[in-house]
């Protein structure tokens, strides 16, 4: 029984520690490189658009555009104007576009 009580306590005491150096380093858990900077204009993310994630950590959103088309990208913001306006675009999409299945947008 003492056996098991001490690797559960080095075992959480690695996990809190590993959880505050990623906090105080600013980690962001986005793990696409291509949206490191988290600043691209959303002027160039053409329909079918659709939500990809959102890091809790720095607030990065990012979009899939053209999504399931040869030309699909991902384009990424944390600015919250162009989030708000991606995600009432996707909803447009949605509507304009009956066939997709409408997935729950997190806000």
């Amino acid at each position: 029984m003492r056996k098991s009580n001490f690797v559960l306590a080095a075992l959480s005491f690695i996990v809190l520690v590993l959880l505050v150096l990623g906090k105080s380093q600013g980690v962001s858990i986005n793990a696409n490189a291509a949206c490191a900077d988290c600043s691209d204009s959303i002027k160039e993310c053409k329909k079918p658009r659709d939500y990809n994630s959102t890091d809790p950590i720095d607030g990065c959103s990012c979009f899939d555009c053209e999504k399931g088309t040869p030309k699909q990208h991902l384009i990424c913001t944390k600015d919250e104007v162009d989030k708000k306006t991606m995600f009432e675009l996707i909803e447009k999409d949605k509507k304009e576009m009956p066939d997709r299945v409408p997935e729950p947008t997190p806000r």
